[in-house]
């Protein structure tokens, strides 16, 4: 028997904003909430700039790093079975600036909701993930879509711009690798910071057969793949023709 989520919902969501968006919300509401990790999306980032106190369009966030609603969950599903999200529910209606000025909610010594959430976030080309904040993103979310506020004061959001080149280079590396030969991952280089960008260099550390000379050490990510696919454009030929030789020469 499968979950009843219509029913679940109707149940959980009391508030009256939270009742009229489930009856009116599109299907962008039943869109999956995309999984995201910083750490892995910064293996290729080569510029970072963070821009505090900042407005957003909530229409444009996608995704969270949160483990426990980035699993298959939908944005409607978050607004019955977010941990806290009844409580959000509740504050919508009795003091919105909660969500309409965060910063100086948060930071207002009268204010009677405990401690302050945060709400930070990450941005891809024009995609938004959650780092912090995931309830006010939500309710964010459905007020923009729902309700046309589609401008948002946030805490922090960080551009973050990926070098897909990089990405090419070192899917190239990979396989140019002869059996055995690895990196320890893309490895980030900072070149400059300036007034609060930053940029950065991909680099790998490279582990290689010794044929007579030294194995490489560290490269730029470009300039690795065109080093072992040149190193090992020959090899690989003969490796073809005789795939046993791997383990006669490295067993």
């Amino acid at each position: 028997m499968s979950f009843d989520w219509c029913k679940f919902l109707n149940e959980t969501v009391t508030t009256p904003t939270g009742k009229r968006w489930l009856a009116t919300a599109g299907g962008w509401a039943d869109e999956k909430i995309q999984p995201f990790s910083l750490g892995e999306a910064r293996n290729f980032v080569v510029k970072e700039e963070r821009k505090d106190n900042c407005p957003i369009d909530p229409r444009k966030i996608v995704g969270t790093s949160h483990g426990a609603y980035n699993q298959g969950m939908t944005w409607r599903q978050f607004l019955g079975a977010g941990k806290k999200i009844s409580t959000k529910l509740d504050v919508l209606e009795l003091r919105p600036e909660y969500y309409d000025d965060p910063l100086a909610f948060d930071n207002d010594p009268n204010n009677k909701y405990g401690t302050p959430d945060g709400w930070h976030l990450a941005e891809i080309d024009s995609d938004l993930f959650i780092t912090e904040g995931n309830h006010r993103s939500v309710v964010a979310k459905f007020r923009a879509h729902e309700d046309g506020v589609t401008s948002q004061r946030v805490y922090s959001v960080l551009s973050l711009t990926v070098s897909e080149d990089a990405m090419r280079a070192y899917d190239r590396l990979q396989a140019a690798y002869l059996p055995g030969e690895r990196d320890g991952g893309p490895q980030r280089r900072l070149i400059s910071d300036t007034n609060g960008v930053k940029v950065y260099q991909i680099r790998v550390r490279c582990g290689l057969h010794v044929f007579g000379g030294a194995p490489l050490k560290e490269m730029e990510v470009h300039e690795a793949a065109e080093f072992v696919s040149n190193r090992n454009r020959l090899r690989k030929k003969v490796f073809d023709f005789f795939p046993d030789l791997y383990q006669k020469v490295f067993s």
